[in-house]
């Protein structure tokens, strides 16, 4: 279960033994490594896997990679059970991305929405 690895499900941050399909960890992975990229950064997330990676450190880069590799060959239904070290790579950034934002002022948009009207008011014959 992909939901086992958030700190909601699994408080204690337990290794667990259960299969789960290739492709949806890779999912799961992702989203993580984005949340963690923005929370860390600031930024927007690369699209990139490679570079969405160098926020970690080589040891996870190089695990995640030989996954990479392992994955090329095996079918979307390929399930396994992922390592520990992957275990414990996707409970930290469950943890390092629980957070909860400040809640951003809202800019007022009228001008702008207001001149992007009239300027389309003025195309219209």
């Amino acid at each position: 279960m992909v939901s086992g690895y958030s700190p909601e499900n699994n408080p204690k941050n337990e290794i667990r033994a259960e299969s789960i399909k290739l492709k949806k960890w890779f999912y799961m992975l992702r989203s993580l490594l984005s949340a963690y990229w923005t929370v860390k950064t600031g930024d927007i997330p690369p699209m990139e896997l490679s570079e969405l990676i160098k926020i970690l450190t080589i040891e996870e880069q190089n695990a995640i990679k030989e996954l990479v590799d392992f994955k090329s060959d095996k079918n979307e239904h390929f399930t396994w059970i992922p390592t520990e070290a992957m275990q414990h790579l996707v409970i930290f950034l469950w943890q390092e991305t629980n957070i909860h934002l400040t809640k951003r002022t809202v800019p007022d948009n009228d001008i702008l929405n207001n001149w992007v009207r009239n300027k389309l008011d003025e195309t219209d014959y």
